[in-house]
């Protein structure tokens, strides 16, 4: 969102293997994570529309 409040919708096909059930959106930043029923974690970022980092369920 920007400061007026204003949002982007985004599909993103397959971005996890299971649905997605949280969004947090990291403040003053481009930057938010998803998490989903796979239980993988990743971080985007919206200004670019790509994938900065993805902490798979089994990563240690």
């Amino acid at each position: 969102m920007d400061q007026n409040g204003n949002g982007i919708l985004w599909y993103i096909p397959k971005a996890h293997s299971g649905n997605v059930t949280r969004i947090s959106a990291i403040p003053n930043t481009s930057f938010f994570l998803t998490g989903s029923k796979d239980r993988d974690v990743k971080l985007w970022d919206a200004k670019r529309a790509t994938l900065v980092y993805h902490w798979q369920k089994n990563a240690r």
